[in-house]
């Protein structure tokens, strides 16, 4: 067979890795010519817009966090496909539509440093993120510069639809008052909490804490807010981008990416939990859990920036 070259964009770089060489295994008799694309999501979503605008071939396939997919798909950038594996899914892990689906699961809630704070005194509530003691000791995913992610806006838009205006609206002012300090880049809110520069970060996505955890045995603490049904986020969704130049190429790699096989090593990266029904250790995707962000949510976000920039003046 000829020359099968496959472009994956992508801000998950290790996860790559693994998933490039588990496709090369998988389909040996196929010479991949495998061509990656890595940057922040942020980045990836304008890299991709701008080549859909000028019509230069852009990726095959993305794998990023979820909110990057869905805005794809929000700006009509992602293809249809009903793929056979979607039937091993829950529902709200993927749409034929735009086509895209949950790679991996990760609970979103709060870091905290164990060694400057005790068990005790650590909030276990969204209400007690904005306790007067953390002023100054409180670390915030960037939430209206994304100039890297954009989960800290995603997460807030989404705690809106969960508490309501009236509440929402005390949640922004009171942590307006807290001055948190915000970073760009999650992993180094991470680290920065578990460095002790910062006490308590938000929102975290358990993905992203467990390397600090893991690999580097730093004194950090996940937790899901208990005031709030728990969050779950899809950390990396994979999506099927429009105008890529190698679309059946494309779909077997997609497919791969939600088959057994796949999904069975995804438990092998830490803070992740595989997104197929049946593979997850009970328990591991607490009960009732809210997916996001939605489709709608998405739809939402230019709107709620503008709104965030008046209020909290990062």
């Amino acid at each position: 067979m000829g020359m099968n070259r496959l472009t994956i964009y992508t801000s998950f770089s290790f996860l790559l890795d693994s998933f490039d060489l588990a496709l090369r295994q998988k389909y040996k008799d196929y010479h991949f010519h495998i061509v990656t694309f890595r940057d922040h999501p942020a980045r990836l979503l304008e890299q991709i817009t701008k080549e859909a605008k000028v019509g230069v071939p852009t990726a095959d396939l993305v794998i990023a966090p979820h909110w990057m997919t869905l805005d794809l798909q929000v700006r009509g950038l992602l293809r249809k496909y009903d793929s056979s594996e979607f039937g091993a899914f829950s529902k709200e892990f993927y749409d034929p539509k735009g086509a895209w689906a949950a790679m991996a699961l990760s609970p979103v809630g709060l870091a905290y440093n164990t060694e400057l704070v005790s068990e005790e005194d650590s909030p276990k509530t969204i209400e007690q993120v904005l306790d007067d003691k953390w002023r100054n000791k409180l670390a915030v995913h960037s939430i209206i510069q994304n100039i890297e992610g954009r989960m800290g806006l995603a997460y807030l838009v989404t705690l809106k639809r969960i508490v309501g205006e009236k509440k929402w609206d005390e949640f922004i002012q009171r942590l307006s008052a807290l001055k948190p300090k915000a970073y760009e880049c999650m992993p180094e809110m991470a680290l920065r909490v578990g460095m002790g520069e910062k006490h308590v970060g938000f929102p975290a996505t358990l993905a992203c804490i467990s390397y600090y955890l893991d690999v580097q045995n730093r004194p950090v603490a996940f937790r899901q807010p208990q005031d709030i049904v728990p969050l779950v986020t899809f950390s990396p969704s994979i999506g099927l981008v429009k105008n890529g130049e190698s679309p059946e190429i494309a779909e077997m790699a997609f497919d791969f990416a939600l088959s057994e096989e796949w999904q069975n090593m995804i438990g092998g990266f830490g803070g992740k939990i595989p997104a197929r029904n049946g593979i997850a250790e009970e328990g591991r995707i607490p009960d009732g859990a809210t997916y996001f962000p939605t489709y709608d949510d998405v739809t939402q976000h230019s709107k709620y920036l503008q709104i965030l920039k008046g209020r909290l003046g990062e």
